[in-house]
């Protein structure tokens, strides 16, 4: 069954934040305040078309999400592991960006070219000098450590304690035993 405009709207302002009062108020609903926006709101929810439509859209904002993350994964790797062996071609001359491949151009924070003339009119010459600068890799490399949990510090259980699981009179009588110089047990 199709949706209606308002029911559309609905749904793509539920979307947002998925608060069914505020969506009906955004949508354009009238209603009296804000008790009767949450009654329609709620009952737009059992609607079956609009819990499909509100299941498809999640399930799309979900599958973008995955995307942007593994991007950013990927982008990440790339700071990381860049090698800059690839600025350069085999004679040594740094290449020009258009010749680099995708993770090395992904790498790159900046590049400053100056060019002078040098010389007189009759020698002079142009100097080309192009400065690269690198993302940082440091920081490339520990957030993809911290998003792997390389960092994290594992659960360290503290010592057991002795008197753990003793009854009131046994700690009585250990402490009896401290004050009298005797062989504490479990100690």
């Amino acid at each position: 069954m199709a949706l209606t405009p308002k029911e559309q709207a609905f749904v793509a302002e539920y979307l947002v934040d998925l608060n069914a009062t505020q969506a009906v108020l955004r949508a354009g609903y009238k209603v009296k305040n804000d008790q009767a926006a949450a009654s329609h709101g709620y009952r737009l929810l059992k609607k079956p078309s609009i819990a499909e439509a509100i299941q498809s859209g999640r399930a799309k904002k979900a599958a973008g999400a995955e995307l942007s993350a593994q991007s950013v994964l990927q982008g990440l790797m790339r700071v990381a592991f860049a090698d800059a062996r690839k600025l350069f071609g085999a004679d040594g001359e740094l290449l020009p960006p258009t010749k680099l491949d995708d993770d090395m151009a992904g790498a790159i924070a900046g590049i400053e070219v100056k060019t002078m003339v040098v010389g007189d009119d009759d020698q002079g010459g142009i100097e080309r000098t192009s400065k690269i600068k690198m993302s940082d890799r440091m920081r490339a490399l520990e957030l993809l450590g911290r998003h792997l949990g390389m960092f994290e510090k594992k659960d360290e259980k503290p010592p057991a304690d002795p008197l753990d699981g003793m009854s009131a009179a046994d700690l009585v009588a250990v402490l009896a035993r401290l004050k009298g110089g005797g062989d504490v047990p479990g100690g």
